[in-house]
């Protein structure tokens, strides 16, 4: 069940695993609260995929990283999932998360109604496979990939904190929820509130900074509210740039006019000649 899950060859020779200190930090993480019409249009878009909410965060998810891939490798994601006994184990230690690492496909010229029935099936198969999932067990006998050396570049969890609890004059609710002992470069949390939805990303300032995570929760969000706008655009054709980003590298960033001098190209190689005489001209071959 592993195997169908994840590429091993390619989370092996990959930058996936990575050797770091005993214990992960993180910094404050980046939120935004989902507007109503997103919220509502997420989950149209959901039961016309006839798939949960959760896995609509997770494939916009991964094809927002895709689309940032110049070689467009399928992403290899540490998925959080409760796992078949996860209530049991709430209740003896409290929240508790460990990501199984599971390759989700991306095809160029896929349907998002495909991506999104496929990524379902993985997000199953996560269930099952969450209680017997171990570092160890990908490859045996290794002695350097265990839990604390496995470091995620990308994570996602989804968790659920729509329930209230009355007691009599009392009515309770969580409000934000942290529990993690897994290790990542950045992780997407996507929230079920009472009133709404959020994301956030959690990340490790040893790899990013505020500014990079508040750019990729803009472009995050684009992918996801092109997906919930229509299900039958091809994978290709979703653009992560949000309007005010594409106005930005289309104009400013590309006025790359400047001053020229009236000089023939000859006189403006001598004119550079006589300012850095020692400098290497041309180099050819060796």
């Amino acid at each position: 069940a592993l195997k169908r899950l994840c590429d091993f060859d390619q989370l092996k020779a990959s930058s996936f695993l990575q050797r770091h200190g005993d214990g992960p930090t993180y910094a404050e993480p980046e939120r935004e609260r989902l507007p109503a019409f997103l919220c509502e249009r997420l989950r149209h878009c959901a039961a016309k995929a006839g798939v949960r909410v959760e896995t609509v965060f997770l494939s916009a998810y991964a094809l927002w990283i895709w689309q940032r891939r110049s070689e467009k490798t399928n992403p290899i994601i540490g998925v959080c999932t409760n796992g078949r006994h996860y209530q049991d184990l709430l209740r003896l230690v409290g929240p508790v998360s460990k990501c199984l690492p599971v390759a989700l496909a991306v095809r160029r010229t896929s349907v998002l109604s495909e991506i999104l029935a496929e990524h379902e099936s993985k997000m199953l198969a996560c269930e099952e496979c969450h209680e017997s999932f171990a570092w160890e067990k990908l490859w045996p006998g290794d002695s350097q990939l265990d839990s604390r050396a496995c470091f995620l570049e990308h994570a996602f969890e989804h968790i659920d904190t729509g329930t209230c609890w009355q007691m009599g004059d009392c009515r309770t609710r969580v409000e934000r929820l942290y529990a993690s002992n897994d290790r990542f470069a950045l992780k997407l949390v996507s929230q079920q509130m009472e009133d709404g939805m959020a994301i956030e990303f959690q990340f490790s300032p040893a790899v990013h900074n505020h500014d990079s995570v508040r750019n990729c929760l803009q472009q995050y969000l684009a992918v996801l509210s092109r997906i919930s706008e229509d299900l039958d655009s091809v994978v290709e054709k979703i653009e992560i740039l949000s309007p005010e980003e594409r106005e930005r590298v289309v104009n400013p960033w590309n006025r790359t006019e400047c001053s020229y001098p009236d000089l023939c190209l000859h006189e403006i190689f001598e004119r550079q000649v006589s300012r850095t005489p020692e400098a290497t001209a041309l180099v050819f071959e060796d």
